[in-house]
C-alpha cells in the first residue's frame, strides 16, 4: 500500500513542491492506480502475444526525394533568401 511518505519522497526527487492537500490527493490517486495494476496482474495472459501498440499503425512519412531537399529548396522559405542563411 502506498504511503504519504513515499509520495513526499517522489515529489522531492522530482523537485515538486506539493501542498498538504495536493500530497493527500496524489496519494489517494496513485494508490487507486496501483490497486488497478494489482487487479490487472491477476489476469491470465499466457496466450496473449506481447504488443507495442493497441492498434496497428504504419509510419506515415513523405516520399523521397522531397523537392525541398535540394540545396536551394529551403532557401525560398527564408525571410532573406539572398543571403543563403537560415
Amino acid at each position: 500500500m502506498l504511503e504519504r511518505t513515499e509520495v513526499d519522497k517522489v515529489a522531492h526527487l522530482a523537485r515538486l513542491c506539493l501542498t498538504t492537500a495536493e500530497a493527500e490527493q496524489f496519494t489517494t490517486q496513485l494508490r487507486d492506480i496501483l490497486d488497478y495494476f494489482e487487479q490487472l496482474s491477476e489476469l491470465d495472459v499466457t496466450d496473449v502475444e506481447p504488443t507495442t501498440r493497441a492498434i496497428d499503425v504504419s509510419n506515415i512519412t513523405r516520399g523521397y526525394p522531397n523537392p525541398l531537399c535540394r540545396s536551394r529548396g529551403y532557401f525560398c522559405l527564408c525571410p532573406r533568401p539572398g543571403r543563403r542563411l537560415f
